[in-house]
């Protein structure tokens, strides 16, 4: 059933695109809310955030192997809201529980890239996502902008889970399918090198920017998020993910240079490499192995981001290293101009899900 141009189903994605969006910014990636949580329990910061990277792996691994057999995705992502809730609040006195956060958090990923993949037709996926991830940023600066204590701002965080409760259920159908679409390989690599690339930013040159006063408005990523959806879902995959690849180019070649432009260029090229990163496991999947195929692709992505935190620890950004990340982003737009275009027409549409008609 349909409301206006949008299916019930493709609501319901965007709910949870915005829920999943919204707690993931505010409390566990390095949101706001942890980040107070760590100053106040005077924590030690990068053992917080490995563990919850690393157990965030874990979950979407568990998740990918297991959720293809799932059919009732929705009540599956309440229970898991209720445990997302329960250890938040456990993380204020307990550390350790982030652990579990960042592993039930694995489930609630491949749940909504399933609903993407199975729900939510192919030329609407970029807007769709999109507008979830616009909606949690503007969240994020209420609650950036709140004088709350940490404990009562861990509230403001798991807010966004409440309305996993909203929803009704959508019904999967099991099919027994094994199959990885081939051309993964041409686009995770690609989306590796750029998530490497983020973690260096975000242990080198983000405490750069800070220090100076350089601080890109989130509303910004918002509005530059809704541009990248429309033009995936009018132009294609490839033209985001190149001109994403070309910003951080752009933005680590003047890092040296200008600090302020290279802070509003990552910013930028974040919004196109993120829609492009989400998305295209969904878009690459077979029927009955969605869990399968977007579980992989988002696990490379967290894989990628730790390593590049990691890295960043031990090296400094020079013309040397600049050289280096320039020769691995010339590399990744290779690749992604030699992979095939996934479905993304009305009439592949219709043509693929007709080969599952009933």
């Amino acid at each position: 059933m349909r409301v206006g141009r949008l299916s019930y189903e493709e609501i319901k994605t965007i709910v949870v695109a915005f829920s999943f969006t919204a707690f993931l910014l505010t409390f566990p990636n390095f949101g706001p809310v942890a980040i107070e949580i760590v100053k106040e329990k005077g924590l030690n910061g990068l053992e917080f955030f490995t563990q919850y990277l690393l157990s965030h792996m874990f979950g979407i691994g568990v998740a990918s192997l297991t959720l293809d057999r799932v059919r009732r995705r929705i009540a599956l992502s309440k229970i898991i809201a209720i445990m997302l809730i329960v250890f938040s609040v456990a993380s204020y006195f307990y550390p350790f529980s982030i652990c579990l956060v960042g592993f039930f958090l694995g489930f609630t990923v491949v749940i909504m890239g399933s609903l993407l993949s199975r729900c939510v037709r192919p030329w609407m996926r970029g807007k769709i996502l999109a507008a979830g991830a616009a909606m949690a940023n503007v969240y994020l600066i209420a609650v950036g902008h709140s004088t709350w204590t940490s404990f009562k701002l861990l509230f403001l965080g798991i807010f966004p889970l409440l309305f996993f409760f909203l929803l009704s259920e959508i019904e999967f159908d099991f099919v027994e399918e094994r199959r990885i679409n081939i051309e993964f390989v041409k686009f995770a690599l690609p989306v590796m090198v750029f998530y490497v690339l983020s973690g260096i930013m975000y242990g080198k040159m983000e405490p750069v920017f800070l220090e100076e006063g350089i601080k890109t408005h989130v509303l910004f990523y918002a509005v530059a998020i809704l541009v990248a959806g429309h033009i995936y879902d009018a132009f294609g995959r490839r033209p985001v993910s190149i001109f994403g690849i070309f910003l951080i180019a752009i933005a680590f070649a003047s890092f040296p240079i200008s600090h302020l432009a290279s802070a509003y260029l990552i910013q930028s090229s974040y919004a196109f490499i993120d829609i492009f990163a989400m998305l295209v496991w969904a878009d690459l999947s077979y029927y009955g192995s969605e869990a399968k195929q977007y579980g992989l692709g988002v696990f490379f992505i967290v894989f990628a981001i730790f390593v590049g935190f990691v890295v960043s620890q031990t090296v400094s950004i020079g013309y040397l290293l600049i050289e280096v990340i320039l020769i691995m982003l010339l590399f990744s737009s290779i690749l992604i101009v030699s992979a095939k275009e996934p479905m993304k027409s009305p009439e592949e549409y219709m043509e693929w899900a007709r080969k599952f008609a009933r």
